[in-house]
C-alpha cells in the first residue's frame, strides 16, 4: 500500500475511533461524560482533513521554490502553516497519526473498563473538584497488580498537538483533549476502599504537585541558612550552574521527582491521616525495590520522611553511603535538606485548598465498632451536614477504619503477619463492609443534595445503610429504641441479567456453576436508570444490609405502588433467623410495556415474624452478602447429586422397584 493510502487508512481509523469513544462515553457513567464528548467532536473529520494535507503536499511538490527577492513579500500566517504541513512526507504523517490511534485504543478500552467502577470514578470526581481541578478529567483505566500510575502528560492532547499542524487542529480542540488523563490501577482491587490513600490521595495530588510546584518552591529559598557541605546539591536544587544537557541535570531531575513524591505521600496523610502510613508501607514492602530510584527515595526513607520529616536530617541512617555514586550521593543530601520546607509549602497549599478533615476520628470509632459486630457503618451514625458538604471526610474515616481494623486482626492472631493470604482472607469481608458503607454514602450525599435543592422533607423515608430486625421490629439504628413493624427497601445500583446465549436449557441439577455462564452484572450509577422488559427476570439487590437477629424471620413484599405498575418481587420472600447481608431480589416486569427502575427507589418492603423452633447452625449459602446482588449457589445444594443420580438412573431404565 502506498504512503497515502495508508495515511487515509489511518484517518479513517481514528475518526471511527472518534465515534466509538463517543458512544461509550455516552453509555457511560462518567462524571465528565460532556467534556469527554466535546473532546472527541472534531470537525470537519481527521479524514477530510488529511486529504487536504495530501492535496496541500502534492501541490507544493509541483512548484519550484522562487528564488529569493527583497521584493518578496512577507508570508502570511496561513501561509506558514501550510510550509510547515508540506515539510512533512506522507510517510511521516503515517507514522504520527499511528501514535494517535494507538493511544485513542487504549483509552478507548479504560472508557469501556471504567464503566464497571462508577462509584469509583464518582470518587475521583470529587477529588478533582476538592483540588480545584473541576476542568480536568480523567479516565481510570486498568493496570497490573503494581500500576499505580496517573499520567504526567496528557498522552491523547501530546499526540494530536504533535499533528495539529497536518490537521490544522485549533488550540481549543487540542486544549479539550490536553485535560484528558489516565489514572492506571491493579485491575483486579486497585479501586478498593483500602488502596484509596494511594489511588485518591498520593496520585490524584500529582495534578497538583507537579514539577512547576517543586521549582517555585526551591526558587524562593535562601540558600544560606542550608549546611555549606552541600553547596553542590543546593546548586542542583536551584538549577543555577547546572548545565541543562549534563549529569547533574539528570540528578536535579531525580531529585524533583523525589520532592513531589514526598509531596503527594503528605497529600494522602493529610486525607487519611495513619491510613495512608500503613497502605503506602504495605504497598512498598510487596512492590518496592530497597534502593533510591530516578522516581522515588528508598522505601524506608519515603516512609521516614512522611512520618516526620523533621527528623530525617539528623538520623544517621539515611545519610548517603559515600561509596554511593556522587550523582546519587548528592541527590540525597540535598532532598534530605530540602524535603521539610518544600512539605511545609505543600501543607500551605493543601490548607489554602481547604481539604478539611475535622471529625474523622469520630467516623472511625463508630466504623470500628460497627465492624466488630460484623455489620457495615450506618450512615444513621454521621452528621447529615458531614454527608451532605464533606463526604470525602467520611469515606477517609472508613479508610482509616479498614487499616484500623487489619492491625487489630493481626494483634488478635500474630500468625496473620506470616502469611498474607490468610490476612487477605481475614480482611475481606471488613472491605466488604466498608465498600457497602462507601456506596450507601455515595447515594446518602446524592439523596440529601437533591432534596435540599427541591426543598423537600426527608425526614419521612430517609435513606439508611442498615436494617436491624428485631422482636420489636424495624429500626435503622444499632441501639435503637424507635422501632416501626415494617420498613421500605430500596434498590442498589447493581443488576444480575440474562445475557444472549447458545444455552438450550438451564439444569437447575448441575452440580457445576452454570448461573455466571448466561447471566452477567450490570452497573448503574445513581440517577441513571435500568429497564425491566415484559416478562424479563433480573435480580437486583438492596441498599441496605440486613441484621437479623435469631427470634425473627422476615418476609420481602412488594410495594404495592409498583406492584400496580406490573414490578413483583418475585420470589425468595423469606429470610431467614440470623442473617446478614444486603438481599439478593428477583423482579419481574408482569406490565406489557418496558419499565423503568432507578438505583435508590423504593421497591420493596419487609417485615418481621416471630421464628418458630430453633435456628439452624448452618448460616445458609448466601450469608453475609455485600452491596452485589449473588448468582444462583443451587450447584451447592448437598442433596443435587443423589437427584442427579436418581435422574440418571431413570433414564437408563435402571428403577429400583
Amino acid at each position: 500500500m502506498s504512503d497515502v493510502g495508508q495515511l487515509l487508512r489511518s484517518a479513517e481509523a481514528i475518526d471511527t475511533l472518534l465515534v466509538d469513544l463517543k458512544v461509550e462515553v455516552a453509555a457511560s457513567f462518567l462524571p465528565a461524560r460532556k467534556a469527554l464528548d466535546e473532546a472527541f467532536t472534531i470537525r470537519p473529520s481527521v479524514l477530510e482533513r488529511v486529504t487536504e494535507y495530501i492535496r496541500e503536499f502534492a501541490a507544493s511538490s509541483e512548484e519550484v521554490e522562487p528564488e529569493s527577492s527583497e521584493d518578496t513579500p512577507s508570508p502570511t500566517e496561513e501561509g506558514i502553516q501550510a510550509s510547515v504541513v508540506t515539510e512533512l512526507a506522507p510517510a511521516d504523517a503515517t507514522r504520527m497519526l499511528a501514535e494517535v490511534e494507538r493511544v485513542l485504543r487504549r483509552l478507548l478500552d479504560d472508557i469501556r473498563w471504567s464503566g464497571s467502577i462508577s462509584g469509583f470514578s464518582w470518587w475521583l470526581q470529587h477529588r478533582l473538584n476538592q483540588y480545584g481541578l473541576d476542568e480536568c478529567v480523567v479516565v481510570v483505566g486498568p493496570g497490573t497488580a503494581s500500576d499505580f500510575h496517573i499520567d504526567p502528560m496528557p498522552a491523547v492532547g501530546t499526540r494530536f498537538g504533535a499533528v495539529q499542524a497536518i490537521l490544522l487542529l485549533k488550540e481549543d480542540e487540542v486544549s479539550k483533549l490536553a485535560k484528558i488523563r489516565t489514572l492506571r490501577l491493579p485491575e483486579m482491587d486497585g479501586t478498593n476502599l483500602e488502596w484509596h490513600p494511594i489511588s485518591l490521595g498520593h496520585e490524584v495530588a500529582h495534578l497538583v504537585f507537579d514539577a512547576q510546584f517543586v521549582e517555585d518552591v526551591l526558587a524562593a529559598l535562601d540558600h544560606g541558612k542550608f549546611e555549606q557541605s552541600a553547596s553542590h546539591a543546593i546548586q542542583l536544587a536551584a538549577g543555577g550552574t547546572v548545565g541543562k544537557g549534563g549529569s547533574s541535570h539528570l540528578y536535579y531531575e531525580h531529585l524533583l521527582n523525589w520532592l513531589q513524591e514526598s509531596l503527594c505521600d503528605l497529600a494522602a496523610k493529610h486525607l487519611y491521616g495513619s491510613a495512608a502510613v500503613r497502605a503506602l508501607e504495605d504497598f512498598l514492602e510487596a512492590n518496592s525495590v530497597e534502593d533510591d530510584t530516578e522516581h522515588h527515595p528508598g522505601p524506608l526513607l519515603r516512609l521516614a520522611v512522611l512520618r516526620d520529616p523533621s527528623a530525617v536530617w539528623d538520623a544517621q541512617e539515611h545519610r548517603p553511603d559515600p561509596a554511593v555514586q556522587l550523582g546519587r550521593r548528592e541527590t540525597r543530601l540535598a532532598y534530605l535538606q530540602l524535603v521539610e520546607t518544600v512539605l511545609a509549602a505543600g501543607a500551605q497549599k493543601l490548607a489554602e485548598l481547604n481539604v478539611v478533615v475535622d471529625g474523622r476520628d469520630a467516623i472511625v470509632a463508630d466504623a470500628v465498632t460497627a465492624l466488630d459486630a460484623y455489620v457495615p457503618p450506618a450512615t444513621s451514625g454521621w452528621p447529615a451536614a458531614a454527608i451532605q458538604n464533606n463526604p470525602s471526610m467520611i469515606e477517609a474515616g472508613l479508610v482509616e477504619a479498614y487499616w484500623s481494623m487489619t492491625g487489630k486482626l493481626m494483634q488478635q492472631d500474630l500468625s496473620l503477619a506470616a502469611d498474607p493470604k490468610e490476612l487477605r482472607d481475614a480482611t475481606v469481608p471488613v472491605s466488604r463492609r466498608l465498600g457497602q458503607a462507601l456506596n450507601s454514602l455515595h447515594f446518602s450525599h446524592e439523596f440529601l443534595n437533591s432534596a435540599a435543592a427541591i426543598q423537600t422533607d426527608t425526614d419521612e423515608r430517609p435513606p439508611t445503610s442498615v436494617l436491624w430486625l428485631t422482636s420489636d421490629g424495624v429500626t435503622s439504628a444499632r441501639d435503637g429504641t424507635i422501632h416501626t413493624p415494617s420498613a421500605d427497601l430500596r434498590l442498589g445500583r447493581h443488576f444480575i441479567v440474562f445475557r444472549r446465549n447458545h444455552v438450550s436449557a438451564l439444569n437447575s441439577l448441575s452440580t457445576v456453576e452454570i448461573a455466571k455462564r448466561v447471566q452477567e452484572r450490570v452497573e448503574i450509577s445513581w440517577g441513571g436508570e435500568f429497564t425491566l422488559h415484559p416478562g424479563e427476570m433480573v435480580l437486583a439487590v438492596t441498599l441496605e444490609h440486613l441484621v437479623l437477629d435469631h427470634t425473627v424471620c422476615a418476609q420481602v413484599l412488594s410495594r404495592s405502588s409498583v406492584g400496580r405498575l406490573g414490578l413483583l418481587s418475585a420470589t425468595a420472600v423469606q429470610v431467614q433467623p440470623n442473617f446478614r447481608g444486603c438481599l439478593t431480589l428477583e423482579l419481574v416486569n408482569l406490565a406489557s410495556v418496558p419499565l423503568i427502575v432507578s438505583p435508590g427507589q423504593r421497591v420493596a418492603q419487609i417485615v418481621p415474624i416471630p421464628a418458630l423452633g430453633t435456628s439452624p447452625d448452618d448460616d445458609g449459602k448466601y450469608q453475609d452478602q455485600g452491596w452485589l446482588p449473588q448468582f444462583s449457589k443451587v450447584h451447592t445444594d448437598k442433596d443435587a447429586g443423589v437427584l442427579t443420580h436418581v435422574r440418571e438412573q431413570w433414564r437408563a431404565g435402571d428403577v429400583d422397584v
